[in-house]
Protein backbone atom coordinates (compact mmCIF):
# COMPACT_ATOMS: atom_id res chain seq x y z
CA UNK A 1 0.00 0.00 0.00
CA UNK A 2 1.74 3.31 -1.02
CA UNK A 3 1.24 6.48 1.99
CA UNK A 4 -0.54 9.45 0.92
CA UNK A 5 1.48 12.34 -0.14
CA UNK A 6 0.04 15.42 1.90
CA UNK A 7 2.50 17.68 0.91
CA UNK A 8 -0.05 19.94 -1.22
CA UNK A 9 -2.18 19.87 2.00
CA UNK A 10 0.33 20.73 3.90
CA UNK A 11 1.80 23.31 2.03
CA UNK A 12 -1.88 24.93 2.04
CA UNK A 13 -1.34 24.71 5.90
CA UNK A 14 0.54 26.61 6.16
CA UNK A 15 -0.51 29.61 3.52
CA UNK A 16 -4.32 29.07 5.45
CA UNK A 17 -2.30 29.47 8.82
CA UNK A 18 -0.51 33.00 7.91
CA UNK A 19 -3.66 34.25 6.15
CA UNK A 20 -6.02 33.37 9.03
CA UNK A 21 -3.01 34.97 11.64
CA UNK A 22 -3.14 38.02 9.18
CA UNK A 23 -6.74 38.36 9.08
CA UNK A 24 -6.58 38.49 12.93
CA UNK A 25 -4.48 41.05 12.95
CA UNK A 26 -6.17 43.28 10.34
CA UNK A 27 -9.46 42.72 12.48
CA UNK A 28 -7.72 43.33 16.31
CA UNK A 29 -6.71 46.15 14.66
CA UNK A 30 -9.78 47.81 12.83
CA UNK A 31 -12.14 46.91 16.18
CA UNK A 32 -9.63 48.66 18.46
CA UNK A 33 -9.69 51.65 16.51
CA UNK A 34 -13.32 51.45 16.10
CA UNK A 35 -13.48 51.19 20.24
CA UNK A 36 -11.30 54.08 20.70
CA UNK A 37 -12.93 56.44 18.35
CA UNK A 38 -15.90 56.13 20.60
CA UNK A 39 -14.55 57.94 22.94
CA UNK A 40 -15.01 61.06 20.61
CA UNK A 41 -18.46 62.21 20.57
CA UNK A 42 -18.12 63.65 17.59
CA UNK A 43 -17.28 60.71 15.47
CA UNK A 44 -20.28 58.42 17.30
CA UNK A 45 -22.36 58.38 13.82
CA UNK A 46 -19.64 57.59 11.60
CA UNK A 47 -18.71 54.68 14.29
CA UNK A 48 -22.11 53.58 14.56
CA UNK A 49 -21.97 53.13 10.68
CA UNK A 50 -18.28 51.62 10.68
CA UNK A 51 -19.92 48.85 13.58
CA UNK A 52 -22.43 47.79 11.35
CA UNK A 53 -20.68 47.41 8.40
CA UNK A 54 -18.09 45.45 9.97
CA UNK A 55 -20.51 43.18 11.13
CA UNK A 56 -22.04 42.62 8.13
CA UNK A 57 -18.39 41.72 6.76
CA UNK A 58 -17.14 39.45 9.41
CA UNK A 59 -20.87 37.90 8.98
CA UNK A 60 -19.66 37.05 4.99
CA UNK A 61 -16.69 35.73 6.32
CA UNK A 62 -18.05 33.39 8.54
CA UNK A 63 -20.49 31.93 6.10
CA UNK A 64 -17.12 31.63 3.76
CA UNK A 65 -15.13 29.70 6.12
CA UNK A 66 -18.34 27.37 7.28
CA UNK A 67 -18.92 26.66 3.74
CA UNK A 68 -15.08 25.99 3.45
CA UNK A 69 -14.74 23.72 6.45
CA UNK A 70 -18.02 21.59 5.10
CA UNK A 71 -15.97 20.78 2.02
CA UNK A 72 -12.72 20.14 3.53
CA UNK A 73 -14.56 17.57 6.19
CA UNK A 74 -16.04 15.63 2.92
CA UNK A 75 -12.32 15.56 1.47
CA UNK A 76 -11.46 14.25 4.76
CA UNK A 77 -14.32 11.88 5.38
CA UNK A 78 -13.80 10.32 1.78
CA UNK A 79 -9.91 10.08 2.32
CA UNK A 80 -10.43 8.47 5.93
CA UNK A 81 -12.96 5.93 4.54
CA UNK A 82 -10.76 5.25 1.76
CA UNK A 83 -7.45 4.35 3.66
CA UNK A 84 -9.35 2.61 6.08
CA UNK A 85 -10.30 0.15 3.14
CA UNK A 86 -7.05 0.39 2.12
CA UNK A 87 -5.84 -0.94 5.34
CA UNK A 88 -8.44 -3.61 5.50
CA UNK A 89 -8.20 -5.22 2.57
CA UNK A 90 -4.79 -4.23 0.97
CA UNK A 91 -2.52 -4.43 3.91
CA UNK A 92 0.11 -7.21 3.89
CA UNK A 93 -0.69 -7.90 7.92
CA UNK A 94 -3.95 -8.00 9.96
CA UNK A 95 -4.86 -5.00 12.04
CA UNK A 96 -7.63 -4.88 14.74
CA UNK A 97 -9.80 -1.80 13.66
CA UNK A 98 -8.19 0.03 16.68
CA UNK A 99 -4.65 -0.20 14.86
CA UNK A 100 -6.45 0.18 11.39
CA UNK A 101 -8.04 3.74 13.09
CA UNK A 102 -4.79 4.64 14.43
CA UNK A 103 -3.18 4.67 10.94
CA UNK A 104 -6.31 6.35 8.95
CA UNK A 105 -6.10 8.73 11.04
CA UNK A 106 -2.15 9.38 10.93
CA UNK A 107 -2.69 9.17 7.00
CA UNK A 108 -5.62 11.70 7.42
CA UNK A 109 -3.69 14.27 9.61
CA UNK A 110 -3.32 16.73 7.31
CA UNK A 111 -6.38 17.48 6.38
CA UNK A 112 -7.75 17.40 9.69
CA UNK A 113 -5.57 19.94 10.78
CA UNK A 114 -6.20 22.25 8.37
CA UNK A 115 -10.10 21.69 9.54
CA UNK A 116 -9.17 22.72 12.83
CA UNK A 117 -7.36 25.43 11.88
CA UNK A 118 -10.59 26.36 9.92
CA UNK A 119 -12.49 25.86 12.74
CA UNK A 120 -10.21 28.32 14.98
CA UNK A 121 -10.82 31.01 13.05
CA UNK A 122 -14.55 30.64 12.84
CA UNK A 123 -14.71 30.57 16.55
CA UNK A 124 -12.46 34.11 16.36
CA UNK A 125 -15.01 35.54 14.06
CA UNK A 126 -18.08 34.50 15.90
CA UNK A 127 -16.45 36.27 19.23
CA UNK A 128 -15.79 39.27 16.41
CA UNK A 129 -19.56 39.64 16.25
CA UNK A 130 -20.50 39.64 19.38
CA UNK A 131 -17.64 42.35 20.12
CA UNK A 132 -19.03 44.07 17.55
CA UNK A 133 -22.80 43.89 18.50
CA UNK A 134 -21.13 45.13 22.35
CA UNK A 135 -19.65 48.05 20.62
CA UNK A 136 -23.52 48.65 19.19
CA UNK A 137 -24.91 48.51 22.62
CA UNK A 138 -22.07 51.14 23.89
CA UNK A 139 -22.56 53.54 21.01
CA UNK A 140 -26.06 53.77 21.80
CA UNK A 141 -26.40 54.26 24.76
CA UNK A 142 -23.43 57.07 24.34
CA UNK A 143 -25.34 58.64 22.19
CA UNK A 144 -28.27 58.60 24.57
CA UNK A 145 -26.25 59.93 27.37
CA UNK A 146 -24.46 62.86 25.11
CA UNK A 147 -28.39 63.51 24.24
CA UNK A 148 -29.33 63.87 28.05
CA UNK A 149 -26.34 66.13 28.65
CA UNK A 150 -27.36 68.42 26.21
CA UNK A 151 -31.10 69.01 27.42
Amino acid sequence: MKPIDDTKIREVNIELENRFKNEREEWKDKIITLVKSIGDTRKLSEAQIQQLSFRQIVQEKLAEYRILQEKRQEIYDKQYTSRFREYHTGYDLKLSNTEKNIFVQSDCSAIKSQIKMISVQITYFEECVKTLDNLGFAIKNKIEIVSQQLM
